[in-house]
């Protein structure tokens, strides 16, 4: 648990740069002098770039595990936070494309990291929990929305000058470094724990009379992992599946899954960076909406519909519920925000794109969390959740893009 802990300060670090980041936009826009289709067409360069790595640090979490990650993936948030200030400042001379660079950069660097540190974060928790899986990930996510919805998010709006949040950010990854170094662990095979936290029960204990992961096999068997079709098993019922990524891409889980990964992102992430300009910007004169408290009226029904669907989904996968279902009924509700945002003319509109964001945002981090794990296995996690973390962030890409360019040809976001 103390390793749940520590990732839940990681990615609230990166989480309050993310969310410094979208509300930063309008001042980018100003103080950079960049059209929308501009700062999303640099933000889609970015994050392709971004996906390129992403296997690539997935294998690097396999082998070196998630620990030394961690360490120097928030030291490269950290610098990455710092190259928009350092893009404002440089001469725009020649077209100022030397300053469009470094803002492609900073950019890069910082999806890069967002999606790798989770990753990481991820594929800790799934090291340490097999039978309560669902449940730890979906604890895990609360915090962090919860962090997020009480905390980050007020002080993101009360710091209005994007420089000091990115100070801010910097420090709070530095932080991170330090609490990532001293407190983690790889796995519990490092340190003679066995998963779950059942810390008293250590392997080859004379108090133990039986294997203590060879019970907890018998206890939560592969056979409850084949709820999609196809899906994994292991050789032996009384351990947990291992498959190469070689041998999982042949599954039609495996390609469930990243059809889930890529299709999710593309309106979620749209939204997610364009947030407060789509709000202002469709407001049409309207008072409320203009002057709409976005952590009241948005961020406290999106924690409450964070605080219903987490634990929720995390019982229902430790239940073996299909993951399929929750996959279906995570998209009509995503359908159904994007319906209050496109309407979004008073407060109660507002309230409700709120708790469907949050109830969509419940359901999919936690299944995203645990069924990969579930379906094949903690040895190569890294280089799984690698493939899923590139889908993820070509569906990022595209998303913005998408949103930035109508609203550059229509002149409005409704499209």
């Amino acid at each position: 648990y103390v390793n749940v802990l520590v990732s839940l300060v990681a990615m609230s670090a990166v989480n309050f740069g993310n969310k410094g980041l979208a509300f930063s936009v309008p001042e980018f826009l100003r103080e950079l002098d960049m059209t929308r289709g501009l700062l999303t067409g640099l933000f889609t360069v970015a994050v392709l770039g971004a996906a390129a790595v992403q296997h690539a640090c997935g294998t690097m979490v396999d082998t070196h595990g998630p620990r030394f990650n961690l360490c120097w993936m928030l030291l490269v948030f950290a610098g990455a936070v710092l190259l928009p200030s350092v893009a404002l400042g440089m001469d725009t001379a020649g077209g100022g494309y030397e300053r469009l660079a470094v803002m492609c950069v900073g950019l890069l660097g910082i999806r890069a990291m967002i999606q790798s540190i989770e990753m990481a974060c991820n594929v800790l928790v799934n090291q340490w929990f097999k039978k309560l899986r669902g449940k730890v990930v979906s604890l895990q996510m609360l915090g962090r929305e919860g962090l997020q919805d009480i905390v980050i998010i007020q002080v993101v709006q009360f710091v209005h000058v994007w420089r000091t949040r990115s100070l801010i950010t910097m420090s709070l990854s530095v932080l991170s470094v330090g609490a990532c170094f001293a407190f983690t662990s790889d796995k519990p095979e490092q340190t003679g724990d066995v998963k779950d936290g059942d810390l008293w029960q250590l392997k080859d204990s004379p108090h133990s009379s039986v294997d203590a992961e060879a019970g907890l096999g018998r206890i939560f068997g592969a056979s409850q992992y084949t709820s999609l079709p196809d899906a994994p098993m292991s050789d032996d019922d009384d351990d947990e599946p291992s498959w190469k990524l070689s041998e999982g891409i042949k599954t039609r889980a495996f390609w469930l899954l990243c059809c889930w990964d890529f299709l999710g992102k593309i309106s979620h992430a749209g939204v997610e960076l364009l947030l407060l300009d789509i709000i202002l910007d469709g407001a049409n004169g309207n008072v409320a909406i203009m002057t709409l408290d976005i952590a009241t009226f948005i961020y406290i029904p999106h924690l409450i519909g964070i605080a219903i669907s987490c634990p929720t989904s995390g019982w229902l996968i430790d239940q073996g519920f299909k993951p399929c279902y929750m996959f279906l009924l995570a998209m009509v509700i995503l359908a159904i925000n994007m319906f209050t945002l496109a309407y979004m003319q008073n407060l109660l509109m507002a309230g409700l794109f709120g708790l469907t964001r949050g109830l969509f945002a419940g359901i999919s981090k936690v299944c995203q969390g645990t069924t990969w794990a579930n379906f094949f296995g903690r040895e190569h996690l890294g280089a799984f959740t690698g493939v899923s973390k590139t889908l993820r962030l070509l569906g990022l890409a595209s998303g913005p893009l998408v949103f930035g360019f109508w609203r550059d040809v229509e002149g409005h976001y409704h499209t």
